[in-house]
């Protein structure tokens, strides 16, 4: 691998900006799914679509940096209610972030080698981001802007604008990468470039592709 990457045009792109779930790192999705790991199949059987809901809600408020983890397992016990026990709840919780999706991090070397500003823009939260904050993905890129961090979340424009501020860049001189489509339609709406990613698939070829498409040709692949 070779140290930067090669514009083709001028882009006028500064600045690739990263959703981190789906897109740098492997997150388990689905709490149904989680849930039977960690406790006994009766447990995960009542998860159904208003179950998931109350969930979802309570861990996104937990990600706005509203309420603290222990509001949050006390609030997801009272939701899943018996055979299941708040320690295996936050071993769940815990669970969600798995790893680095491979040669994510050496994308991000590289484009910080260029000369390009990188960042990322998470809806996340305190538990998680030290778990990931030192891995080498991470440690690469320049800014970090996180909902536990600033009270937002996307896909409101706020945090968009938020991140904006950070890196001292608007619009179309942002390319940002995320695998939730309402996520990309928001920061298109603010002009941003946005591509959407499939968290499925390996992502770092997503990422050399996204890129290539607008302009930015890596040298030598990712590592």
């Amino acid at each position: 691998m070779t140290s930067s990457a090669q514009f083709e045009v001028d882009t006028g792109i500064r600045v690739v900006c990263f959703d981190l779930g789906g897109v740098v790192v492997r997150i388990h999705r689905n709490w149904k799914a989680l849930f039977a790991r960690f406790a006994h199949e009766d447990v995960a059987n009542r998860i159904d679509q208003e179950l998931e809901a109350r969930i979802t809600d309570l861990f996104e408020t937990y990600q706005l940096g509203t309420i603290g983890f222990d509001q949050l397992l006390s609030g997801m016990g009272a939701a899943l209610g018996e055979g299941i026990d708040l320690d295996t709840i936050s071993r769940a919780i815990d669970s969600i972030v798995i790893e680095e999706y491979a040669g994510v991090a050496g994308i991000i070397e590289q484009l910080g080698k260029s000369g390009l500003s990188t960042a990322c823009l998470s809806n996340t939260n305190e538990r998680h981001w030290k778990r990931m904050v030192s891995w080498p993905s991470l440690k690469s890129m320049k800014h970090h802007v996180a909902s536990h961090m600033v009270g937002l979340a996307k896909p409101e424009h706020a945090i968009y604008l938020k991140l904006e501020e950070v890196v001292q860049a608007r619009g179309p001189e942002i390319l940002f990468f995320d695998d939730t489509f309402e996520n990309v339609q928001a920061a298109r709406e603010l002009g941003w470039i946005s591509v959407h990613v499939d968290p499925t698939a390996p992502t770092a070829p997503q990422l050399i592709t996204g890129l290539a498409a607008n302009g930015i040709v890596l040298q030598g692949g990712a590592c």
